[in-house]
Formats: C-alpha cells, structure tokens, sequence
C-alpha cells in the first residue's frame, strides 16, 4: 500500500477500498468526515425540480439563504419576511401574489400537506400575534422541508414540534 500527500494535506490511498474509491476520488481527509460535503451539499446545493417554474422559484429563494430576517422586508435591498420573500421569488418565475402570508393563503387553492408539492405555499397560524389568522408562510420544497423567511432565511423541517403546533396546511396558487 502507498500514499500520495494533496496540496489540501489528503493522503490518496493506492489500495481498493470501495469507499474511499466513490467518495472524493480516493482521497481520504485527515481533518473529518469524508461524507461531510456530500452530507452538508444536500442543504446548500440548487435543489433539482421536474416543475420548471418550481425550479425558478427555488433558484431564486437561494440566493438569500443565510439572510436575516426583516419585518416588512419585501426585496433584496432590505432583505425579507416570509410574505415578502414568498412575493419575490413567484414574482422572479412570472407570478404575481399578493402581499401578506393573510392574502397569499386566501389566493391560493388549499390543500393537505400530504398533496404538496414542490413550489407550493406552507400556512401557519398564531407565529406572532398580527391581527389575522394566518401569520407565516413557506415554500413547500419536498420531503416536509419549507425554504422561509425565519431568521436566518433557509430551510425548516416541518416535523418539529413548533411548526406542527402552527401548521395549517399547504396552498397552490391558482393560475388562470
């Protein structure tokens, strides 16, 4: 067996390990996980939709993926809220929506989480106490995640406890 040193302090192995061999090109890290950027690609990566204008939008709400959150905020000048982040992106991919989570839930057709899909809205109640029932909104991205304006903006697992308490359910904007 031989090694070879890489400029980024990996050791290239010589012998078959089936691992080693898929993952990196054979280069082994002496610093970690070798999995760890495939494991942490998932998050950060343009997800792949059939849907192109599920795509649009998604490759349009990643570019401000670690932003803070900004009440009000409805453009990349002042970053975002969850309605004002939501309006943009379907605005970027052709379609006009309303302003607040309130007006984007009553525009869209409601539907079960089980029938989401990629691209569609995610309604919560009671996130802050604002007057109206609905008070936050996502985007539905697959797999019970949404991509929102939380702080910072990025991607929440539907499954935890705080946003099932809230979870009203998913909405598919009308199209005419």
């Amino acid at each position: 067996m031989s090694f070879a040193r890489g400029k980024s302090g990996g050791v290239k192995v010589s012998y078959k390990n089936e691992i080693s061999i898929k993952e990196n090109g054979g280069w082994r890290y002496r610093y970690g996980n070798m999995f760890y950027v495939r494991l942490v690609s998932q998050y950060l990566a343009a997800p792949s939709f059939n849907n192109a204008t599920a795509q649009k939008i998604f490759s349009e709400a990643l570019k401000y993926q670690g932003w803070k959150y900004v009440f009000g905020g409805s453009n990349p000048n002042t970053s975002f809220d969850c309605s004002g982040l939501v309006q943009w992106c379907y605005g970027k991919a052709g379609i006009k929506l309303p302003r607040t989570a309130q007006m984007q839930y009553d525009a869209t057709q409601h539907i079960p989480l089980s029938q989401a899909k990629a691209g569609d809205l995610v309604f919560f109640h009671s996130t802050y106490n604002s007057g109206t029932y609905v008070t936050h909104v996502g985007i539905y991205a697959g797999n019970n995640r949404m991509y929102h304006a939380g702080n910072p903006i990025g991607y929440a697992d539907l499954t935890g406890s705080y946003w099932q308490k809230h979870l009203i359910g998913a909405g598919r904007v009308k199209t005419k």
